[in-house]
């Protein structure tokens, strides 16, 4: 085991412990970077004293060690942090291998063993659910701000065409000198990955480091994400592709062989329990888009419900009513929930799921055409985050790359910000970029 004298510059150094094993930390001569967040990493504790100790190492503590050879001596680390990078994911930015300086007797800082350490990104503004939490919803019709929505929108949809299609948007000048965004392919043996777990708790935010108004907005916890092994196909995913093996495909939860869980794609979903239902990108949109329609309406979408088990998400079956007579009434308002959008509610409401409503449940039954009708937002909103509902778990929409959607995200707010108030008052990270 090598002493710390002979271990190189850290490019991370520790700052404060705020929690058992977490520590904030700072890029050595690069103040401009701001906080990272540092987590011991405890599997080395066993290693470190054996080698403090001088005695022979058990079984466990020997696995230890090659774990340390294979993160530090052979560069996984680096090969880790080379998939954990985008803006728009919690990634990893390095390790450090130091020993803490903790507070003694009478005020004197000791020094503890040898430690190692992964360090992240530092979300300091809090994830969505603690918004949620300190603004409570007031009215189904309006909740958060839409320039807050669109931020998070561009944001998750960003993130999932870089895990799943090993995409990233970046900003380049172009012959003539402007800068224009390309999508450009980072590794052409990417793998795609399925988050899996997509929802308020996972959306975290760091505050504004400048002009812009809302800090980075990332998506976090990879705990159950899933590396599919899936090749991708050719293209950008507009083209009719073979189904199902175009698609990269998980369990709802939990792990289980690729034979295993390919064969249940094409079939009902409801066939199978939750935890074995098939996961695919379709999944990974409609839960980008559950996350946007309950920061629109306060409410949360559920396809089957604990502990009942009955449906509480339906749509119109007419392609949503409310809207239609909102159109043939000549509407053209901005917003949703606008004077020509009927009172009544929609009649024709269906759910793809046959679950009848357990009598004993009290959450209330969601029509999405409905809600979205009388939504204050945007028509360019509410239609992207409608078009991201209809890729439910009974869908037989073909999804084989998340690209398409992320364009058409960038198309729509760009119109947002073109044509309204709100959207030329905004101010984005991206914006000074572009300058």
């Amino acid at each position: 085991m090598s002493s710390q004298s002979s271990l190189p510059m850290p490019e991370f150094e520790l700052v404060e412990e705020i929690e058992r094993g977490v520590w904030t930390a700072i890029k050595v001569g690069d103040p401009c970077a701001g906080q990272f967040l540092a987590r011991r990493i405890d599997i080395f504790d066993g290693a470190y004293d054996a080698a403090a100790t001088k005695r022979s190492l058990e079984t466990g503590e020997q696995g230890a060690l090659w774990l340390t050879d294979l993160l530090y001596n052979f560069g996984q680390v680096a090969g880790i942090a080379q998939i954990f990078n985008h803006e728009n994911i919690v990634s990893l930015a390095g390790r450090i291998q130091q020993q803490p300086l903790v507070g003694g007797a009478g005020g004197e800082q000791e020094t503890m063993g040898m430690d190692g350490f992964l360090v992240w990104d530092f979300c300091d503004a809090a994830n969505l659910s603690a918004l949620f939490l300190d603004q409570p919803c007031k009215s189904t019709a309006y909740y958060l701000p839409e320039s807050l929505c669109w931020h998070v929108l561009r944001a998750l949809t960003r993130a999932v065409t870089y895990l799943h299609d090993g995409k990233r948007l970046t900003i380049d000048a172009d012959d003539d000198g402007s800068n224009e965004p390309r999508w450009m392919t980072m590794n052409r043996d990417w793998n795609p990955i399925l988050h899996r777990a997509i929802e308020p708790d996972n959306v975290f935010f760091q505050h504004p480091r400048g002009a812009e108004v809302y800090g980075l907005c990332k998506l976090g916890n990879f705990g159950t994400a899933a590396v599919t092994g899936h090749v991708l196909g050719p293209g950008d995913g507009y083209g009719q592709e073979d189904w199902p093996c175009s698609v990269a495909v998980s369990t709802q939860r939990g792990w289980e062989a690729l034979e295993e869980t390919r064969p249940k794609v094409a079939r009902d979903p409801e066939k199978w329990t939750a935890d074995k239902r098939p996961y695919t990108l379709s999944d990974e949109l409609w839960s980008v888009g559950n996350v946007l329609f309950n920061m629109m309406t306060g409410r949360r979408l559920t396809f089957v419900c604990r502990p009942y088990g009955c449906a509480h998400v339906t749509k119109c079956s007419e392609g949503g009513c409310l809207g239609k007579a909102a159109a043939e009434n000549m509407c053209d308002c901005l917003l949703g929930g606008c004077r020509h959008v009927p009172e009544t509610a929609c009649t024709h409401e269906v759910s793809d799921w046959d679950r009848s409503r357990d009598p004993r449940c009290e959450q209330p039954v969601i029509n999405i055409d409905s809600y979205m009708a009388k939504a204050r937002y945007s028509h360019w909103l509410r239609g992207t985050v409608k078009s991201l509902l209809e890729f439910d778990p009974k869908s037989k929409l073909l999804t084989t790359k998340a690209l398409p959607f992320a364009k058409t995200v960038e198309e729509q707010i760009q119109l947002w910000r073109e044509d309204t108030d709100e959207g030329q008052d905004y101010v984005d990270i991206d914006d000074g970029v572009r300058e």
